[in-house]
């Protein structure tokens, strides 16, 4: 859904790295007509753009750090950590591995009782 209300993203680089910013454009693709904005480590820029808009933040090896829609007329947004931004989705992963990995079937012991998969 585009929106017309005007709006600024202001992306500020306190991470190790530079980073790079690149519109999503209405299809969910990095726009290749708008971007990247290069922002050098303990720099900021700032982007006109409209509420709803999308922009993707990548490491300058093109590694993904993070995305962010912008949902008023001024948005910050602070890189800090090129890894994973801060983000605690890696620990929502391990804790769902721990929660999985004991019913992952040991592919070298047979199945009891025999022919029966449900078990």
């Amino acid at each position: 859904v585009e929106s017309r209300m005007n709006a600024r993203l202001e992306v500020v680089n306190e991470s190790p790295g530079t980073i790079m910013v690149f519109w999503v454009d209405f299809d969910g693709n990095d726009s290749p007509d708008w971007g990247p904005d290069i922002i050098p480590v303990g720099n900021k820029a700032g982007i006109v753009t409209s509420i709803s808009h999308s922009f993707r933040i990548y490491d300058e090896a093109m590694v993904f750090v993070t995305e962010h829609n912008v949902s008023t007329p001024l948005d910050v947004i602070t890189v800090t950590d090129l890894c994973s931004n801060g983000d605690d989705e890696d620990d929502d992963i391990l804790e769902l591995e721990k929660e999985f990995r004991p019913l992952v079937h040991d592919q070298e012991s047979p199945c009891v009782p025999a022919n029966d998969s449900s078990k």
